[in-house]
């Protein structure tokens, strides 16, 4: 093979490498690769560092704001809000869902009115071993989370 065919089969290769390497990523924030799967990656406990209700930022309204994850598929939610004494606990259960680019939430609780189980889905915007970034519709309000 002469010099300039194997300069251009190696420009090819490069460019089919970046084109495959650029479309791998998964979630609009990223990351584009990662070792780890995504379960041990939501798996975790998590601080709110940003929170956002309709696009307004909400932060300082909630002095405790955490999720941890299970590896087992529990999750426990803590939200307090400025002005309450005590933090509202809430248990649930979590897997992926929408080829992982959902969290999916399945409450504890039932609704006493209609006896079904609550779900809520929580789109995964960025995923890595220190950030997960969700958004998720919940009575009518779109929340957008960046935990850390």
């Amino acid at each position: 093979m002469n010099k300039n065919r194997m300069i251009a089969v190696t420009w090819v290769l490069l460019l089919t490498l970046s084109t495959i390497l650029s479309s791998c990523r998964k979630y609009e924030d990223g990351p584009t690769i990662s070792f780890l799967t995504k379960q041990s990656r939501v798996a975790n406990d998590w601080r709110a560092a940003a929170v956002f209700r309709n696009d307004i930022d909400e932060t300082t309204d909630f002095p405790v704001y955490a999720m941890t994850f299970s590896k087992a598929g529990r999750l426990t939610w803590t939200i307090q809000k400025e002005g309450q004494v005590d933090p509202v606990v809430v248990t649930a259960n979590w897997e992926l869902a929408s080829v992982k680019e959902q969290i999916k939430i399945t409450f504890d609780t039932k609704d006493p009115l209609s006896g079904e189980t609550r779900l809520l889905y929580m789109d995964i915007l960025r995923l890595t071993e220190s950030e997960l970034w969700v958004s998720f519709l919940s009575e009518g309000d779109y929340y957008d989370l960046r935990l850390e």
